[in-house]
């Protein structure tokens, strides 16, 4: 008998995390508000209210994401480089990804900077220039990454 219970709750538990797997893959879609004054990204960006998307992050990919001195505030930016990259800003703003041009521009740049983004980070540029992003706090981890956005729904 105690075999039996033992064989039940085993196959219940497997079942538990398979079903809490498809759970945290499927989709999920929240709204979520970023400061209506930040007009850091290209206009389809400025309404204000985004879904948030689940899964993998990717180059290009439009993030919203907390700033270290004020984690209530989400700003967004999108994803230039990711963890292991190699990331170039030359003086005249030129943005190079492992040695390849990319179609991003930093016009906020003091001087010119060269590293590989770290494990676990993201590096992150604004579409509008002066804007808070990686060319002033540097790669971004991505515990402070909230997800990729999908904008205006």
């Amino acid at each position: 008998m105690h075999e039996l219970i033992r064989t039940i709750l085993i196959y219940a538990a497997v079942l538990g995390m398979i079903l809490l797997g498809f759970y945290l893959y499927k989709e999920s879609r929240y709204k979520v508000q970023i400061d209506a004054t930040d007009r850091s990204m290209s206009p389809e960006y400025q309404t204000g209210g985004y879904s948030v998307m689940s899964g993998a992050i990717q180059v290009g990919d439009a993030v919203a994401f907390a700033t270290p001195d004020k984690p209530e505030e989400w700003r967004v930016a999108r994803v230039v480089a990711l963890s292991g990259q190699r990331v170039e800003i030359d003086a005249n703003g030129v943005v190079k990804v492992d040695g390849a041009a990319s179609a991003r521009k930093c016009d906020s740049l003091i001087r010119p900077l060269q590293f590989k983004v770290p494990s676990a980070s993201v590096f992150i540029l604004t579409d509008q220039p002066n804007y808070v992003d990686s060319s002033k706090l540097g790669p971004v981890p991505l515990y402070q990454v909230i997800g990729k956005l999908k904008p205006g729904t």
